[in-house]
């Protein structure tokens, strides 16, 4: 009853993955491979027929016409057959590369919508494992697990369809040669199918699923060790990375030979299961060939068609492995769509009108299905109340009122920081300090609407309208122009043509790069071409380009040196007449002499009053000058 009910659950995701393509374009794929495979199917029940005939006119050493008959009768029959079974696995490749493009599209937007990449990383960080509980190597899932998902269930549904029509033509052949060999085989294929069901349906599935899990385990810490080359050089720690590593593969291994075990025996039972009937047909007919009752054609007919509905009744114990293949690669592909779900429902971003959010249903379908469910009008709140969440409003200034932070984590709410006010004019610029841990890269992460969780109110610009600038600068895979427009697309020529990025590289130092690489090479990996300080003037230079009316900078030239440093906040000083607001998180003495004001957290911890201006703060701490 359990294999049962494991086998409904398992259509069911199947067709909550399947069902979306088929409403969106497959119609015309799978309305060839239906009249294909049926096509396909007729073809190998008339050549049955024509090596029955064959095969009398050859016992009755008949080498007239009949014998000729029967030879063009086969030709003929291979001619039509030859590129009907050459277009249906064209038509099958091409419903393939369709569905996984299809599926990948959709998956990678479910993953990069509303920041879904980013909350799934905080589940990580709260659980401090590599994944999540529930999802590792999305990478993976989407790149490979999807295209596992869709080529096996293509060729698994055409092999079974293939041999349902294959199957219902020859039960009617065998039927009329004789019936009680088509009772005995319904019977016989039941008996072997629950076998199957029973000894290695519960086994095998999982098994696939956790290999893969730990195959891409191991590829992912060889990925880390080429990430990390240099630091792990500087290290000298080769032998802990190969322990690591080889720990890993181990996993695998005893994975594979468990699988290797398992399969064996499941191996050792299908052929048993299928040599065992061969000589059924022959034990059953020869009594009537040898009264001169049938010919020796009936019975090569009859072995076809009982070969033939053996194995299509039998095709769940022959395919088990592929079967179990396809299912432990949608279950993943299934885990990662119903996490997607979760996430959005548990880490809701409430970011007032300038974040394009969607609020949607929980359903048990996963968000992959429910993007095509139009009739569901009502949307519910993922059972948060507003109270919970910080209120964003688009502003033209920088304002806190009474924000308190907390840690997004879907266990539990720790306070971070307590009602922190704050008001940010154009000109002024903002340093935030504090002991180390105490949550200034957080409230930085609240005011650029990262995170959400606590209470109170956050004024700002649209994002749009602002640049946020990590310790460590993200540079994506392209060229040198595209970094400095990042994360505009390059699409306006007119607006960033070629001699105004120059200008910017010239400004933030970094001339050389154009001789060195060009502008418009494709495919550069820059944040292993430059240092960590050329990539943050790198970053300084994307503030030239897109002049936001605030600049929030995480530890943004910590890299640098002082003459540099002192470079960036002048340049940024200077756009938009002056009027751009800078808030800055930093240890180093140097930063104060580019603000204005100081949110001292120590300070407001301790309940004092954080926010005061320059002159103030250092006064207090006239060794910070």
């Amino acid at each position: 009853m359990q294999q049962v009910k494991s086998g409904f659950e398992n259509a069911k995701k199947l067709f909550s993955l399947v069902k979306p393509f088929f409403r969106e374009r497959a119609y015309f794929h799978l309305t060839c491979l239906l009249i294909l495979g049926t096509t396909q199917s007729s073809v190998v029940v008339y050549l049955s027929y024509a090596q029955r005939m064959l095969t009398d006119t050859l016992q009755s050493k008949d080498e007239g016409g009949a014998f000729q008959a029967a030879i063009n009768n086969f030709l003929y029959l291979l001619i039509f057959a030859i590129p009907v079974f050459g277009l249906n696995d064209f038509i099958s490749s091409g419903a393939y590369v369709s569905w996984r493009d299809f599926v990948s599209k959709e998956m990678i937007s479910l993953y990069l919508r509303n920041r879904n990449y980013y909350k799934m990383y905080l589940r990580s960080q709260e659980s401090g494992k590599l994944d999540t509980d529930e999802i590792d190597n999305p990478d993976q899932r989407i790149c490979v697990d999807v295209a596992t998902f869709c080529r096996s269930f293509i060729d698994l549904f055409m092999l079974f369809f293939n041999s349902f029509v294959k199957m219902v033509s020859f039960v009617a052949i065998l039927w009329t040669i004789e019936p009680w060999l088509v009772v005995f085989l319904g019977l016989y294929s039941l008996a072997g199918s629950s076998v199957v069901g029973h000894i290695f349906g519960g086994k095998m599935i999982p098994l696939q699923d956790n290999l893969r899990r730990k195959e891409a385990d191991t590829r992912f810490s060889m990925v880390r060790v080429r990430e990390n080359a240099e630091a792990i050089a500087f290290y000298s720690g080769e032998d802990l990375e190969e322990k690591e590593i080889l720990r890993r593969l181990q996993q695998t291994m005893e994975l594979q030979r468990t699988k290797r075990g398992s399969k064996s025996i499941l191996n050792l039972f299908q052929n048993s299961y299928s040599y065992l009937t061969w000589l059924i047909p022959v034990l059953v007919l020869y009594p009537r060939f040898f009264q001169g009752k049938m010919e020796y054609g009936a019975i090569f007919q009859a072995q076809i068609a009982f070969n033939t509905i053996l194995s299509s009744l039998s095709l769940v114990i022959s395919q088990f492995d592929s079967i179990s293949f396809l299912l432990g690669a949608g279950n993943r592909i299934y885990q990662f769509d119903r996490e997607l779900q979760r996430i959005e429902n548990d880490y809701r971003f409430n970011d007032g009108p300038n974040q394009d959010h969607v609020t949607e249903e929980t359903t048990q379908e996963g968000t992959l299905h429910r993007r095509f469910a139009a009739d569901r009008s009502q949307k519910k709140d993922g059972g948060q109340t507003q109270t919970d969440r910080i209120r964003f409003v688009t502003s033209e200034r920088v304002k806190l009122i009474g924000v308190t932070v907390m840690a997004p984590s879907s266990l539990k709410r720790t306070i971070i920081l307590s009602d922190v006010n704050l008001e940010l004019q154009g000109k002024q610029r903002l340093l935030i300090v504090g002991r180390s841990g105490i949550g200034k890269s957080s409230l930085l992460r609240v005011l650029c609407g990262l995170w959400n969780h606590g209470r109170g109110t956050v004024e700002r610009p649209e994002l749009g309208d602002m640049l946020f600038l990590p310790q460590k600068p993200y540079m994506p895979i392209g060229s040198l122009r595209q970094q400095l427009l990042y994360p505009r697309e390059d699409k306006n020529e007119e607006h960033y043509d070629d001699q105004v990025l120059e200008k910017v590289l010239e400004r933030v130092g970094l001339s050389q790069l154009v001789t060195r690489h060009g502008l418009r090479t494709q495919d550069l990996d820059f944040s292993k071409i430059l240092s960590v300080g050329e990539q943050q003037r790198l970053a300084i230079g994307r503030v030239l380009v897109i002049k936001p009316s605030v600049v929030v900078m995480d530890e943004a030239t910590s890299a640098m040196d002082i003459a540099n440093e002192k470079n960036v906040y002048e340049i940024i000083g200077s756009l938009r007449d002056g009027e751009t607001s800078i808030i800055s998180v930093g240890h180093r003495k140097t930063l104060v002499q580019f603000h204005t004001h100081v949110l001292d957290l120590d300070r407001h911890e301790k309940g004092g009053e954080a926010l005061r201006t320059m002159e103030d703060y250092l006064k207090e701490h006239p060794m910070q000058q």
